[in-house]
């Protein structure tokens, strides 16, 4: 915890920085914002204990933008609640319609499902860390903080480098 705690530190950059630590279900997620934290922060399915995260922002049309912001305003997440009903009914297909740069996190337990869904150009990647001992994956959008405090010995692979240098483009 004491790790988690330092990486969300590492992710605050302004004193308007919120963040918020989920380690339930064998998973930890940190999400750090400055956006309006009722609107953009993780939603928890209460029934299937389902998370539903965004880093970035997607851009929805008027009208469901509108229905968005009729939800109940006491509320947390409520831009991840209406993803997460939008994953439930169309699965991949929540995207539709959806602009703005960003990657949808759903993290489902009761199957161990990750879900990693982008926009269009893949503008906010997300990169996985899976420390050594019981600890399961670890997302963050800031592979230099994730490497920071990953416990895991860090190494240039030298082909990769090259490979994109010469041609920009990586393969993983």
């Amino acid at each position: 915890q004491q790790r988690l705690q330092a990486i969300a530190g590492a992710l605050s950059f302004t004193d308007s920085t919120w963040n918020t630590i989920d380690t339930s279900h064998g998973m930890a997620l940190i999400i750090a914002s400055v956006d309006d934290q009722a609107l953009w922060s993780p939603y928890r399915d209460p029934a299937s204990g389902s998370i539903t995260a965004i880093i970035g922002r997607s851009a929805f049309d008027a009208p469901e933008w509108d229905q968005i912001l009729q939800a109940d305003p006491a509320g947390k997440g409520i831009v991840c609640q209406h993803l997460w009903k939008r994953y439930r009914q169309s699965g991949s297909g929540l995207t539709n319609g959806l602009n703005g740069a960003y990657t949808v996190i759903i993290w489902e337990p009761g199957s161990h499902q990750l879900t990693l869904i982008s926009d269009r150009l893949g503008v906010i990647p997300v990169f996985i860390d899976r420390p050594r001992g019981d600890q399961g994956p670890q997302l963050c959008s800031h592979p230099d903080v994730l490497a920071r405090y990953s416990g895991n010995p860090a190494s240039w692979d030298l082909t990769t480098f090259a490979e994109q240098l010469h041609s920009c483009y990586g393969t993983p």
